[in-house]
C-alpha cells in the first residue's frame, strides 16, 4: 500500500509517521506508530493502544505486533487491516 508521508513533530515515546493512502478512490490519512519491543513491554504497547480506544478519543486502531495505525476514517479500517494482515480495534464506524 503506497502511503505519501506528511510532516510530523518528533516525539520521545516511539517512532511514528503520518501518511495518506489512496483506498478505493478516497484519500485516507493515517497515523502509524511503532514501539521498539526492546524498550517497551507488551503492556506498554497495550496501554498505548488502550488510551486511544478509550473516551474521549474513541479512535479506530489497526494493530499487529509492536505497531498500530490510527485510521482517521473508520470506514476504511477493515481495508487497511486486510492489506496489512492486522486487526481493527475499537473506535466508531460511519464517521
Amino acid at each position: 500500500m503506497d502511503c505519501r508521508l506528511l510532516p510530523r513533530a518528533r516525539a520521545n515515546f516511539g517512532s511514528g509517521l503520518d501518511c495518506v493512502a489512496d483506498i478505493e478512490g478516497a484519500s485516507v490519512e493515517n497515523e502509524i506508530h511503532v514501539l521498539d519491543p526492546a524498550r517497551f513491554s507488551r503492556d506498554d504497547i497495550g496501554d498505548s493502544i488502550a488510551g486511544r480506544l478509550a473516551a474521549p478519543y474513541n479512535q479506530t486502531i489497526v494493530a499487529a505486533g509492536n505497531w498500530y495505525i490510527r485510521v482517521r476514517y473508520p470506514d476504511h479500517a477493515p481495508g487497511v487491516a486486510e492489506a496489512l494482515d492486522a486487526v481493527v480495534l475499537g473506535g466508531r464506524s460511519g464517521s
